[in-house]
């Protein structure tokens, strides 16, 4: 029994000074941070915006947005999850 929790605790020093290394040096070099931007816009959009020649994501979820409305009565939008309120995007 004493062997394992030796084991573990070994282990468990080895992590957290490994891991206090690897972060300690990111965050010292400021790449674990993303710009004020990133942050505005979202991570996911930051790091997956859409490239030359691809359909603006704002385009897709707008157009989106427009055929569900159109799609149906407003009890059946509401019954999605729809909004009643119109989502305005910057």
């Amino acid at each position: 029994f004493g062997t394992n929790v030796l084991g573990t605790l070994v282990v468990l020093a080895w992590t957290v000074a490994t891991s206090s290394i690897v972060f300690g040096s990111l965050q010292a070099a400021k790449l674990l941070r993303v710009t004020a931007e990133e942050e505005e816009m979202g991570v996911d959009l930051a790091e997956h915006l859409p490239r030359d020649g691809v359909t603006p994501l704002k385009s897709k979820m707008m157009g989106a947005v427009m055929r569900h409305r159109g799609s149906g009565s407003g009890a059946s939008s509401r019954a999605c999850g729809a909004s009643e309120t119109t989502a305005t995007y910057a």
